[in-house]
């Protein structure tokens, strides 16, 4: 049987509910590098936000920890219209995190995968005319 006081950890970070300081998690939308990422709502601002979480601090180094901060830090001071902005970083229940942007749309695999498959339909148009192969060329790159 499972104490009422087991970490977050223990109690699988991503469930529905689950609030890790001021977030309340949604929904798991996908994994990413270290951990998880969760669409979630930041209660104090009531907005909807991405949360990435290291949902099992114990298991990290201390250097690999300090390499997740300091990305972190880094990217939060990044502005261009390709990068998502930063809201906060933060340690609750013995989870490390950082609120994002939330973005609706699809997935980088999915824009990875269909832009793949737009590459090999014009890579079998080009077997018919091999004058559309400078396509192909620029469709990959």
């Amino acid at each position: 049987m499972q104490s009422t006081t087991a970490t977050l950890e223990q109690r699988r970070p991503e469930k529905l509910g689950t609030q890790i300081g001021s977030y309340k998690l949604h929904e798991k939308i996908g994994e990413a590098g270290m951990g998880i990422v969760c669409a979630a709502e930041q209660t104090s601002f009531s907005r909807r936000v991405a949360l990435k979480i290291l949902p099992s601090a114990s298991l990290w180094s201390e250097n690999a920890l300090e390499r997740f901060r300091k990305v972190v830090r880094i990217t939060a001071t990044l502005e261009h219209p390709n990068f998502v902005p930063i809201y906060e970083m933060g340690y609750e229940q013995s989870v490390h995190f950082y609120a994002m942007k939330l973005v609706d749309g699809c997935s980088l695999a999915e824009v990875i995968t269909h832009r793949g498959q737009e590459t090999a339909k014009q890579a079998s148009d080009a077997n018919d005319s091999p004058a559309s192969a400078e396509t192909v060329v620029a469709a990959v790159t």
